[in-house]
């Protein structure tokens, strides 16, 4: 492997600190434009065209997914400048109040059972997204499926694992009837009911609402500190359809679900909690068990077990091959406890299921993420003459023809850099600066990925901008390491931006802040602003700027002050 730096130091940020680099900047004010775009995620209103609901589609398009990736952009960059939180917790905060609305959890509520188009799906859901032997009765991926039941009336007492008489809490004409027909029906089929509460989830499903909630909102914990979601709070479908839930509620319900041996449909879960209902997603279960570590690190619960069992008893069938220790050679998008059916055959398996979980289960179980991206690259890479390196659609897919999985690329970008895999790092990034139009403007970053569209493609441009902020081994202090000490420590605040944005902000161990500006565009440069800095201790106060001293600042209080400069380059500390 070479030796590069992970993300340089641009402009005048202190190198012995954390910093942010431009890409990173430029990623943080594009997520800031996006939440701030103006729309209605109520019942009667309109989601703005910026949300990407394509990328993945069927399997991962969800307004829920694009909310939470934004988030964790502002987490890996939060992380990396803690002294300045404001402008990260606005996005995330942005998020978080979408979470609660109509649009993202309609589909729990608007698709019950089995879905009335089944029988009608593309041919190419049948042979790679269904298991085999099951086209038009198995719902698609994509598809809530919220209450489906598929369990057979009578089948504990059939092979006497159950008694026949005295179970009138369990579902169905479990024991037969003393009048005709006298026999338990072969159909309808028994187990779940549909429920419309998006949090319990049938008692086994919804991980695309909860799981990817906890995350967004332990996230939002962890930047700010916020407390504006402590305690109950109403989720809103409609004026009849509303519920009531704290996140400490989404965290153990989470956690007792992943534990509970089957669910009402008699289905095991030990495969883990679903999104669609008995569609069992590793990728998705991992945004969930990620969500407990840092709940449970930010609170001092312990949620977080029944996930790391579940990692366990996954390494057995979420990937896999010959060499136990090397590269796998399949991995799985779900798997379908209904029917106990891994989808591991070459023509269900899409590239993207393979980097981005190795990405997020890395920060529990690094070698077999680690086995997981290099079976990635090693089936799914393909090198040029340049040495740029591409991630295709498996030919069971689209044949003889040379297509890439954007989200695969994007999420084994991010795997590069989290491993510090710099070789590869380089290589993803050659084939994708020269083939996707890295776009720096206005002081924003982000790939336009060729496509002539009002907004950059969400979901990818996300993925890619995780590898912009911090080194290796980042994602995985992102969850396990929270800084909560910062919130004790001076801090940065009232920066007006976009006209400014930092660098740097840094308290070290002898309590200096170290705060490196820039101007949030080449537009701003030159503007004047002012920034205060807050939670200082009560004394002789010191700041200079760029190593010289500074006067150009005004006392507010004993623990505050305020500094004027403009929006441009600068090194300033305080003490």
């Amino acid at each position: 492997m070479t030796t590069l730096q992970a993300n340089p130091t641009h402009g005048a940020a202190n190198p012995e600190f954390p910093s942010l680099s431009e890409d990173a900047l430029g990623a943080l004010k594009l997520a800031w434009r996006w939440v701030n775009v103006q729309d209605d995620w109520s019942k009667d209103g309109e989601v703005a065209e910026n949300w990407d609901r394509w990328t993945g589609w069927p399997y991962m398009a969800k307004l829920t997914y694009d909310l939470t990736y934004i988030v964790r952009v502002a987490g890996k960059i939060a992380q990396e400048i803690p002294a300045w939180r404001e402008v990260c917790g606005e996005i995330a905060e942005k998020c978080v109040d979408r979470m609660f609305q109509y649009a993202s959890w309609c589909d729990w509520v608007e698709q019950p059972g089995l879905d009335p188009n089944v029988g009608r799906y593309p041919a190419l859901y049948y042979k790679h997204t269904i298991p085999r032997g099951y086209a038009g009765v198995m719902n698609a991926p994509g598809y809530a499926g919220n209450g489906v039941s598929t369990a057979m009336d009578g089948l504990a007492q059939s092979f006497g694992w159950a008694p026949s008489t005295g179970f009138q809490n369990l579902p169905g004409n479990l024991g037969g009837s003393n009048r005709s027909p006298y026999l338990p029906q072969h159909s309808p089929a028994v187990g779940r009911v549909f429920d419309p509460d998006p949090v319990y989830g049938n008692g086994s499903s919804n991980m695309m609402y909860k799981g990817y909630g906890l995350e967004q909102f332990a996230l939002l914990k962890a930047i700010s500190g916020s407390t504006k979601y402590d305690g109950k709070h109403r989720l809103v479908y409609d004026d009849k359809i509303q519920y009531e839930y704290s996140f400490d509620d989404f965290a153990r319900i989470l956690s007792e679900q992943m534990g509970t041996p089957f669910d009402s449909n008699g289905s095991p879960l030990a495969f883990g909690v679903d999104c669609e209902v008995g569609k069992a997603f590793p990728v998705c279960i991992s945004v969930g068990g990620n969500a407990t570590e840092l709940w449970d690190r930010i609170h001092g619960t312990d949620y977080v077990d029944t996930y790391l069992s579940w990692l366990e008893f996954g390494r057995n069938w979420i990937a896999g091959g010959a060499d136990p220790n090397g590269p796998v050679e399949w991995c799985v998008p779900y798997y379908a406890r209904d029917i106990l059916y891994n989808m591991d055959l070459p023509e269900q398996s899409v590239p993207l299921f393979w980097t981005m979980l190795a990405y997020q289960i890395s920060v529990h179980d690094r070698p077999f993420a680690e086995r997981i991206y290099e079976g990635a690259i090693k089936k799914y890479g393909r090198y040029h003459e340049d040495g740029a390196l591409q991630l295709c659609v498996g030919p069971e897919f689209v044949g003889p023809l040379v297509l890439s999985d954007l989200w695969a690329e994007c999420a084994a970008l991010a795997c590069a850099h989290e491993f510090g895999d710099w070789e590869r790092h380089e290589a993803l990034k050659l084939h994708m600066d020269k083939n996707y139009a890295m776009t720096r403007q206005d002081g924003e970053a982000y790939y336009t990925f060729g496509l002539d569209e009002p907004w950059p493609r969400g979901i990818p441009n996300h993925i890619v901008s995780w590898s912009w902020a911090g080194g290796p081994d980042s994602l995985k202090r992102l969850y396990t390491e929270p800084n909560l000490d910062k919130f004790t420590q001076p801090t940065v605040e009232g920066v007006d931006y976009p006209t400014l944005t930092l660098q740097q902000a840094h308290v070290d161990q002898a309590r200096v802040l170290h705060i490196a500006t820039a101007a949030g565009s080449p537009s701003a440069e030159g503007r004047a602003t002012r920034f205060r800095v807050t939670q200082l201790v009560d004394g002789e106060r010191t700041v200079t700027c760029n190593g010289a001293p500074c006067s150009d600042w005004t006392t507010i209080s004993p623990t505050e002050i305020e500094i004027s400069t403009t929006a441009g380059s600068a090194y300033f500390t305080v003490r």
